[in-house]
Parts: structure tokens; sequence; C-alpha cells
């Protein structure tokens, strides 16, 4: 569950996590260009950790819903790469999770929340006053292929082990203007694609851990490889 999990098994498409961020790495998987990662110790670790948090909260939500005779399920790691939408998209990813309520013991579900993790330092937890708009982009994806109305963005405070509430702003419903803008960004990618363009670069520090960085090549790590050899 903690090992280092390389972007190399990863299938090639749209990713929840990639729309918005670089443009460019979105295209790069839908043009099923060669991984080549090779991330420093430090990127490992810290993904390592951030799995260990998501499996953890994972297993305590399923734990919690024993204690409810059926009225409340939670299933983790949910594909969704099935649905119609999905599909005509090229979307592979997975929602963190999602709840399932009844009125009666192990009845049918009358209402489902998704849930999304994050894990955040002391500090970075100390900054939240609501979910960054990354992350309810990323959620919104979920929502819509999975027809889920309601999802909760959960920071998990990896200092004080605090989790947002249930509550918004970090509950949230299913934002249409949000959905539209993913949309005409997935469509344009796509459109990328067949026109043989790249889209402009976005550097940063994620560039340390990308794994097209050996085709795209990026100034920001010729910088730093610079800098680190004076």
């Amino acid at each position: 569950e903690v090992g280092w999990h390389s972007s190399k098994g990863r299938v090639a498409g749209i990713h929840a996590s990639d729309l918005s961020g670089c443009q460019r790495k979105v295209v790069y998987s839908l043009l099923h260009t060669d991984k080549r990662e090779v991330p420093k110790s430090m990127w490992k670790r810290k993904f390592r950790a951030g799995h260990l948090f998501h499996t953890m909260i994972q297993r305590d939500f399923q734990r919690m819903c024993w204690d409810t005779e059926g009225m409340v399920k939670f299933e983790p790691e949910i594909k969704v790469d099935k649905e119609e939408i999905s599909i005509q998209l090229g979307i592979h990813s997975s929602c963190d999770g999602a709840f399932s309520f009844s009125d009666v013991p192990l009845g049918p579900p009358v209402m489902r929340i998704g849930l999304e993790l994050k894990s955040a330092s002391c500090d970075e937890w100390a900054k939240l006053k609501e979910p960054k708009p990354e992350h309810i982009e990323q959620a919104t994806l979920y929502q819509k292929c999975l027809d889920i109305p309601v999802i909760w963005l959960a920071y998990y405070n990896k200092g004080t082990q605090a989790i947002t509430p249930s509550v918004y702003p970090w509950l949230r419903v299913f934002d249409h203007v949000v959905w539209d803008r993913l949309q005409d960004k997935i469509v344009k990618r796509h459109t990328d694609c067949s026109d043989g363009t790249l889209p402009e670069r976005q550097e940063g520090i994620g560039c340390e851990f990308c794994p097209y960085s050996w085709t795209c090549e990026p100034k920001f790590l010729k910088k730093k490889a610079s800098m680190e050899a004076a």
C-alpha cells in the first residue's frame, strides 16, 4: 500500500489530477508518450506518505461503516473509466471513494456522497480557508463521471490528524460551470493531439517528477541543474 507507485503503469489518457496543471503533460499522456520517471528519493518518500494517509483513512471509513448495520457503506478507489462520458473523453482516473446511505439496513442506496482526500502539512493546513481550485476541478470531474451530486473534499492534517469537516465549503454540490470549463479544456487537448501541437509549458517544481521531462526539456530543470553544479 505504501510502496513507490511509478506512473509507468498508468493508463494513457485524461487524468483528473493533471487537468489543472501543465497542459503539455495531458497531451503527452494522450499521445502515449514514453514515460521516463526518475524522481529524487525525497519525492518518492513524499508520495509514499500520501498513499499511506489515503489508505489509513479509507480503512477507517470502512470500519466506521461496519457499525451502521448496512445503513452506510464506503467504497474506496472507484474507477471512472467505464461511464459513457469517460469513454467519450478518454478519461482514466480513480475517485478516492464514495459513501452510500440507505433508509434501512442493507437497503438500496438513497444518497451517495463522493470523497476526495488530500493531505496537508500543518503550515498548509493553517492557510486553508476552502478547497484549492485545482482540487475542486478534480472532484468535479469525478462527480460528473460517477453521477455523484455531492462530494467531500477532506483535507488531512499530517501533524494533528485533524480532517476538514463534511460541511460547506468542504462539502460541495456539483458545479456545472466548473464542469463546462473542464470539458472545454479536455476537448482542446484532444484537438492538440489531432493537430500535432503542444500547449505552452507551465514550468515549476512539478517538472522534477514529471515522467515527460526527458522530451519536454523544461528550462526550470536545466537552470536548477546548473545551480546545483555551481
